[in-house]
């Protein structure tokens, strides 16, 4: 998935590799804050080469603990049919607040 520039010069023409700065590292973050409830995790993450939000992400797991987070080998920001990723808003602290509402609404109504 990464990309490529052609660069020209002399007498021909060679690719090289581009990081893309889109896609969050997921063996690289740092994360900011996590909040537990009944279940869920709401966790704020900061990708340190991503470019789009300055890096923050805000995920919502079920089913998961903090521990069990922090002992992952990487966090992948992206859904998954095996992970436990079940939604993400934007990194504001508004997007932070309806992910906290999100989890108590919902595990309110489903546990």
């Amino acid at each position: 998935m990464g990309m490529f520039k052609m660069l020209s010069g002399g007498g021909g023409s060679s690719f090289r590799p581009i990081e893309d700065t889109r896609n969050p590292n997921p063996l690289c973050y740092r994360i900011l804050s996590v909040w537990e409830y009944r279940g869920w995790l709401v966790v704020r993450i900061k990708y340190p080469n991503c470019t789009n939000f300055e890096g923050e992400k805000i995920l919502v797991y079920r089913g998961m603990t903090e521990n069990q987070l922090r002992k992952k080998n990487g966090i992948d920001p992206h859904f998954h049919e095996d992970l436990l990723l079940v939604a993400r808003f934007q990194p504001t602290e508004l997007g932070e607040r309806l992910a906290k509402k999100f989890v108590i609404t919902t595990a309110q109504q489903i546990t």
